[in-house]
């Protein structure tokens, strides 16, 4: 007996407290290592990641910041404004909010404030993903879903941008741990917290949708009998703020009929596409260069080992993805950001086999577990130093005067032409507005919709009479794209004369034709 005669602990007591102690800490120094990553060239600018869609976001967020700064100068402050509103709204300003509100608070326009917000949330989300990975598997097997979502490198530069989706991800993975709680509890808290949640990540980006109402459909389905369902008002409340929240803004607010037009725009009129196996193929293997199609195949493969609840949950993520890229047949091939939200369903997936896998490694000899932890830390590392390398292989911060230098030499006057960024970066850095001649792969996507463009047609000659109808200066900064479109160059260079030129652009003057 103890001298003390105290009882000692049992030893699964001690054992259980110890793995919760080393759980706890590999899913902080896990958080703490995919910050690190990620704050790796935190002030650069942000044209890293689909450089046109941040600095898009830049300007509304500029323009929101000086609204509401008292001490702005009116022209400089109607000029934010007016660059701020050229850009369609598809989506309530909810992250450029924050980032204009911190700007004012701050004192100043520091644009790797975004970019820190973006990696915060995507850090929480993480947390939220290994808590519903240890409640649908275990703590031990969600840490390996936890590392290919914190470390994967396109996971990686995509939760850095000034984007809604790290904001929209980590509202997803909080709608999906609730909602998975709830399945379980049954409880009225849960149900109202999941719906609440599950709204929220819709309205931070309509496409959350497919993900959150296919994650609790299936929940539905694998939980209750179907006539039960219909008939529980707790299922009702949570479908019932899963689409009126939204509805505030996509529905009945200022993003109604833009989203309409989007739809019609971007989705409608290429679902043709869908017949076409040239369609899936590409899309596979665009996936492959992103979350590299192993991992993927094994992530899908994982969830068929789980049991019922876990299962049909997992299978339902799936199937929202699979709605979201045959709604967004081109998009989901050619803009990468629509593939960020497949990276925490891949993850998710892993867990089951990772849970497999370490109830085996439990029943080898303390060597084996030290080799495994090893070969662990190497595939996190690793990941790591392919995403540093890449960030400090590429330096932009000689973009910012490049362009503003560019902004001060243009003329007044109305401009129309080829520029970086779909002139996003003109706008932000050079504080000019320019509209934009199609790119080569824009004349793609209109021949996808059922479009005649063609940047070798020689028809073009008379679409570009009628575009420029208006327009006083063509400016291009695109010297590539202009290569690209050799009817349109032989247009510019044969038929107006160069008003302005430097090594970074050219500008010709639309109001005369050039000598002959």
């Amino acid at each position: 007996m103890n001298p003390s005669g105290a009882v000692p602990p049992h030893p699964q007591t001690v054992r259980s407290a110890t793995s919760r102690l080393l759980e706890a800490v590999a899913v902080l120094a896990l958080l703490c290592l995919g910050l690190g990553v990620r704050l790796i060239d935190l002030t650069d600018a942000p044209l890293d990641f689909h450089g046109w869609r941040q600095l898009r976001s830049a300007c509304i967020a500029r323009s929101i910041y000086y609204q509401h700064l008292p001490s702005a100068d009116p022209g400089i402050r109607d000029r934010a404004v007016a660059l701020g509103r050229i850009h369609e709204q598809l989506e309530p300003n909810i992250l450029e909010t924050l980032v204009a509100y911190t700007y004012l608070l701050v004192g100043g326009e520091h644009l790797w404030i975004a970019r820190l917000y973006a990696i915060l949330f995507w850090l929480l989300g993480g947390w939220f993903l290994y808590l519903l990975g240890r409640r649908m598997v275990s703590g031990a097997a969600a840490l390996v879903g936890l590392a290919y979502y914190l470390f994967l490198p396109f996971g990686v530069i995509g939760s850095r941008a000034f984007l809604p989706e790290p904001l929209m991800i980590s509202w997803i993975l909080i709608a999906l741990y609730s909602l998975y709680e709830w399945s379980v509890l049954r409880s009225w808290k849960w149900a109202i917290v999941a719906g609440i949640a599950s709204g929220l990540a819709i309205l931070v980006k309509v496409f959350a949708v497919y993900l959150v109402a296919c994650g609790a459909g299936a929940l539905v389905l694998a939980c209750w009998r179907p006539r039960r369902a219909f008939a529980d008002p707790q299922v009702w409340l949570v479908f019932g703020l899963m689409a009126i929240i939204p509805s505030y803004y996509y529905i009945f607010g200022a993003g109604g009929h833009r989203a309409a037009g989007y739809l019609a725009g971007t989705v409608f009129s290429v679902w043709h596409l869908l017949l076409e196996p040239k369609q899936y193929a590409l899309w596979l293997h665009f996936v492959d260069t992103l979350l590299f199609a192993p991992f993927v195949l094994a992530g899908t493969a994982a969830v068929l080992i789980l049991p019922a609840r876990q299962r049909a949950f997992s299978i339902g993520l799936w199937i929202g993805y699979a709605f979201l890229g045959l709604s967004l047949p081109l998009l989901i091939r050619t803009h990468s950001y629509y593939d960020l939200i497949l990276v925490p369903v891949v993850g998710l997936s892993l867990v089951p086999l990772a849970g497999i896998f370490l109830s085996r490694l439990c029943q080898q000899s303390g060597l084996w577990r030290v080799l495994f932890c090893a070969i662990f830390l190497v595939a996190v590392a690793f990941p790591s130093a392919t995403v540093y390398r890449t960030l400090m292989d590429h330096d932009y911060r000689l973009e910012a005067p490049t362009f503003r230098r560019i902004g001060e030499v243009l003329p007044e006057g109305r401009l129309i032409g080829l520029t970086h960024d779909y002139n996003n970066r003109l706008a932000y850095y050079g504080w000019r507005a320019i509209v934009q001649w199609p790119h080569a792969t824009d004349m793609e996507t209109l021949r996808a919709q059922g479009g005649s463009a063609d940047p070798n047609d020689p028809q073009l000659r008379e679409e570009f009479a009628s575009r420029i109808q208006g327009y006083d200066f063509f400016v291009v900064t695109l010297w590539g794209e202009l290569d690209a479109q050799p009817v349109l160059k032989s247009i510019l260079y044969d038929s107006y004369p160069i008003y302005v030129q430097g090594d970074e652009y050219i500008v010709f003057d639309l109001r005369g034709q050039a000598e002959q």
